[in-house]
């Protein structure tokens, strides 16, 4: 949902209650009914034409979250607002601004361990089952029990 080139149409952000079951275009966890969201939707205008080509992001409360942190982060770097909010690259987008050393406040960092933490296997630790024998990195699933 990246258009470095093209010219922005139009731009919509709200915070919405879902009323089925989404999962976070970024980290794609389960956006349950009844729970908050961002809605994001656009259209560009692609090329010399006047065609339009129109997209939306669903995101969880966290990667919202983290998409604010990154922006700040950058704009503290580089002193202008973002480039480009590319929905569906935060986790490439913040493994960049780690190699370019831009994560220097304790928000950046904790936002930096959220994504990049290693399973205990990667580096050589026995993992502590949560209950029902389920393993820390696969814990996502226990949202989507039923209520």
């Amino acid at each position: 949902m990246c258009d470095h080139d093209a010219k922005v149409a139009f731009y919509d952000s709200r915070v919405r209650v879902a009323r089925k079951a989404y999962r976070c275009l970024e980290c794609g966890a389960l956006i349950a009914p009844g729970v908050s969201h961002h809605y994001k939707v656009g259209a560009v205008y692609e090329g010399g034409s006047h065609r339009t080509r129109f997209w939306q992001a669903i995101l969880c409360k966290r990667c919202e979250r983290d998409w604010s942190i990154l922006t700040d982060a950058e704009y503290r770097e580089v002193r202008s607002d973002a480039e480009c909010i590319c929905y569906g690259d935060l986790r490439d987008r913040i493994e960049q601004a780690q190699e370019e050393d831009w994560l220097k406040e304790p928000a950046d960092m904790e936002m930096y361990l959220r994504w990049f933490t290693p399973d205990p296997e990667e580096i050589g630790v026995d993992p502590r089952l949560l209950p029902g024998g389920i393993h820390p990195s696969e814990a996502w699933r226990l949202r989507e029990l039923p209520f």
